[in-house]
C-alpha cells in the first residue's frame, strides 16, 4: 500500500465539511463560543491599562473614583464573558467530539466493508487497516486544533498586536521573532513523532496479538494447558520494551531541541521587558500601559506554550497517525479485475467459469492454485476433494469473490451479478457471533422468513437443541454476554444453518460436518441435498456420504485438476481418485 504526507490543508478539506455536516447549527455555536473567547481574551489586556490609569489618577481625587469603580467592573465583566464562554465551548466540544468520531469510524467502516477480502490477505493492508481505526481520533483533534487556531488564537493574537503596535510598532517584531523560534522548534517535532509512529505502530500490532493470547477467552485453555502463557509474556514484554525504548529515543531528541530553543524564548522575553521600561521611562508607556503590557506578554507567552506547544504539539505527536488514517481511506486498488460477467451458453448450462487461474498468497513463495480450468452447470452439486494443502479452500474463496486470480480469469454468468446477494458460504473459519440464535442466523432486524428459518435449524440438526432452550431461538449466546454456549459441532451446525438461511443461487460449504457427529452428518448430508435441488452447490469434503451425493467430483493435487467427473468414472479414471478411495481418504 502506497503511503503518503498529507498536508494540514488536504486534512481540513476532507474533514470540516464531514464534522460540520454532523450538526450544523451545533458547530457554528461552538466555533463562535471559541472566536468569542479569544477576543475576550485579548480585550482584558486594554481594559487592564484602562483599570490601572483610572487607578493612578484616582489616587487623592474621590470624583474619579466612580469611573475607577467602572473600569473595575469593566474589567470583571470582560473576565467573567471570557470564562463561560470558555466553560460552554469546551463542554460541547466533548460532545460533538464524540458525535464526529461516530461519523469519521462509520465512514471507515464502509471503506473497510467494500475493500475486497482478498485484501485481508496482505499483511500491508491488516497493518494499513489498523493504524487507520487509531488515526480517527487523531484525525479530530487535528480539526479541532486547526478551527481553535484559526477561531481562538488567530482572533486573540490579531486583538492583541493591534494593541501592541498602537502602544509601539517595536513590539510586533519581537513576537515575530518569538513566533519564528517556537514553529521551527514544532516542525522537528513533527517530523521526529511522524518517524516514531512509523515504527511503534508495527510494534503496537504484535503487543496486540499476544495480549489476545494470553487473555482472550477462545485461546486461554490451549494457552494454560499447554503452558505457554510465560512465552506469550515474554514475547509481550519484548514488544513493549522496544516501543518504550523507540519513544524514549524520540523524547531525548527532543528534549535537547527544546532546551536550546526555551533559552532563546527567555532571552526575548528579557528583551521585551527591556524594551517595555525603557518605553516607559521616556513618557510613551502609562504605569497602566507598562503593567497591561507585562501582563499581556506574560499571557502570549502562555498561549503560544499552549499553541505550539500544546495545540500544535499534540498535531505534531498525532500527524503520522492521520497519515495512516487517509492511507487507508484514499486508497485505490491499482489490480486489472480478472473477474467478468457474461451471458454463458444456455446449453452448456453453465453458472462458473474459470479460465487458466492461478493463485499465489502475498506473503507465500509458492503458487497454491495452477492453472485451473472448468465450468460449474447451473443446479449440480459438486463435491471438492483432495488432501490437506491440495488448495480447496482457496478455490471456493474464487469461486465465491473473497479472493481475485493471480492469472487467468473468473467469468460468472450475468445471473450472479450481484454475487453479494446470490452466493451463501461457510468456511473452515466460520464466526460465533454474541447474538440470540436467531440473530446469529437471520441477521436482520426488519423481516424474517420464519418458514425458511424453521427449515435451515432443522436441516442443520439444532431444531432438538433449540427447542430444549428456555428462551428458544431468543437464547442469548456465548457466556462473555450473559448468554449460553454451544459445543462446536453445535456452533457449526450453527453456521451451518446461516448459510442455508441466506437466500443464494450458489452454495459453497467448505468442510461443513467436521465437528458433527457421523450418524447426524448421514442425516444432514440427505437434508442438505433435498435443500438445493434447485441450486448450485459446491461442497469441500472428505466424506462419503456427501461424495454420493454429487453430481460430479472435482479432484486436486498440489493445486492441479486431476479430473472432474462422476464417483463411478473417477474410480475408473483418475489413479490419484482410486488411491484416495482405497486408502480411505474419502471413507
Amino acid at each position: 500500500m502506497k503511503k503518503s504526507k498529507y498536508s494540514v490543508a488536504f486534512t481540513l478539506k476532507h474533514t470540516v465539511p464531514v464534522i460540520f455536516r454532523v450538526a450544523p447549527k451545533e458547530f457554528c455555536i461552538l466555533y463562535g463560543l471559541f472566536f468569542m473567547n479569544g477576543v475576550l481574551m485579548a480585550v482584558g489586556a486594554p481594559c487592564t491599562q484602562f483599570l490601572f490609569d483610572r487607578a493612578s489618577i484616582s489616587v487623592g481625587n474621590v470624583k474619579n473614583l466612580p469611573m475607577l469603580v467602572g473600569a473595575v467592573f469593566l474589567l470583571f465583566g470582560v473576565k467573567l464573558a471570557e470564562m463561560i464562554s470558555s466553560y460552554m465551548a469546551n463542554f460541547m466540544g466533548e460532545s460533538y467530539d464524540m458525535k464526529s468520531y461516530g461519523v469519521l469510524y462509520r465512514q471507515l467502516q464502509d471503506k473497510a466493508c467494500l475493500t475486497d477480502p482478498q485484501y485481508y490477505e496482505d499483511p500491508a493492508v491488516l497493518l494499513a487497516l489498523s493504524r487507520a481505526r487509531d488515526g480517527v481520533r487523531s484525525v479530530i483533534r487535528t480539526v479541532n486544533v486547526f478551527m481553535d487556531i484559526i477561531l481562538n488564537y488567530a482572533a486573540y493574537f490579531l486583538v492583541i498586536l493591534v494593541y501592541f503596535v498602537y502602544l509601539h510598532p517595536a513590539l510586533l517584531l519581537v513576537m515575530v521573532i518569538i513566533f519564528a523560534t517556537v514553529l521551527l522548534e514544532q516542525r522537528i517535532k513533527v517530523e521526529i513523532y511522524a518517524e516514531e509512529e512509523e515504527q511503534v505502530s508495527k510494534t503496537a500490532q504484535k503487543m496486540n496479538y499476544y495480549d489476545t493470547c494470553i487473555c482472550d477467552r477462545a485461546m486461554a485453555k490451549e494457552t494454560r494447558v499447554l503452558g505457554i502463557g510465560t512465552f506469550f509474556l515474554k514475547k509481550l514484554h519484548d514488544c513493549m520494551k522496544a516501543a518504550q525504548d523507540e519513544r524514549t529515543r524520540s523524547n531525548k531528541k527532543i528534549a535537547k531541541i527544546s532546551l536550546i530553543l526555551d533559552i532563546g524564548l527567555l532571552l526575548e522575553y528579557a528583551a521585551i521587558v527591556s524594551l517595555m521600561l525603557i518605553l516607559m521611562m521616556q513618557g510613551i508607556l502609562s504605569a497602566g500601559g507598562f503593567v497591561a503590557i507585562f501582563k499581556a506578554v506574560d499571557e502570549i507567552f502562555d498561549m503560544l506554550e499552549n499553541l505550539l506547544g500544546g495545540r500544535l504539539g499534540d498535531f505534531a505527536q498525532h500527524y503520522g497517525k492521520i497519515n495512516c488514517f487517509f492511507d487507508f481511506m484514499y486508497w485505490e486498488t491499482s489490480q486489472e479485475s480478472k473477474i467478468r460477467y457474461e451471458t454463458l451458453d444456455v446449453q452448456d448450462g453453465g453458472l462458473i467459469r474459470l479460465s487458466k487461474v492461478s493463485y499465489q498468497y502475498p506473503t507465500s513463495g509458492q503458487i497454491t492454485l495452477r492453472n485451473i480450468d472448468f465450468t460449474i452447470r447451473k443446479g449440480e452439486t459438486i463435491a471438492l476433494v483432495g488432501e490437506n494443502g491440495s488448495g480447496k479452500s482457496t478455490l471456493a474463496k474464487l469461486l465465491t469473490g473473497m479472493l481475485s486470480p493471480t492469472e487467468g480469469t473468473i467469468i460468472y454468468d450475468e445471473s450472479l451479478r450481484d454475487r453479494k446477494n446470490k452466493m451463501s458460504a461457510v468456511f473452515q473459519n466460520y464466526n460465533r457471533y454474541p447474538f440470540s440464535v436467531k440473530d446469529s442466523i437471520c441477521f436482520n432486524d426488519n423481516f424474517v422468513d420464519e418458514g425458511v428459518l424453521e427449515q435451515a435449524v432443522h436441516v442443520a440438526g439444532l431444531a432438538m437443541r433449540i427447542a430444549g432452550m428456555e428462551e428458544g431461538l431468543q437464547t442469548q449466546l456465548m457466556v462473555e454476554f450473559g448468554g449460553v454456549d454451544l459445543s462446536g459441532g453445535e456452533w457449526q451446525k450453527l453456521a451451518i444453518a446461516r448459510a442455508l438461511y441466506k437466500e443464494h443461487s450458489f452454495l459453497v460449504l467448505d468442510e461443513p460436518t467436521s465437528a458433527v457427529d457421523p450418524l447426524a452428518e448421514i442425516e444432514m448430508y440427505r437434508q442438505i441435498g433435498e435443500m438445493v435441488t434447485d441450486k448450485t452447490a459446491l461442497i469441500i469434503t472428505h466424506r462419503l456420504g456427501c461424495i454420493k451425493l454429487a453430481d460430479r467430483v472435482l479432484v486436486l493435487k498440489n493445486g492441479e485438476i486431476q479430473g472432474c467427473d462422476t464417483h463411478e468414472e473417477l474410480l475408473h479414471s483418475c489413479k490419484y481418485y482410486q488411491r484416495m478411495w482405497k486408502d480411505g481418504v474419502m471413507q
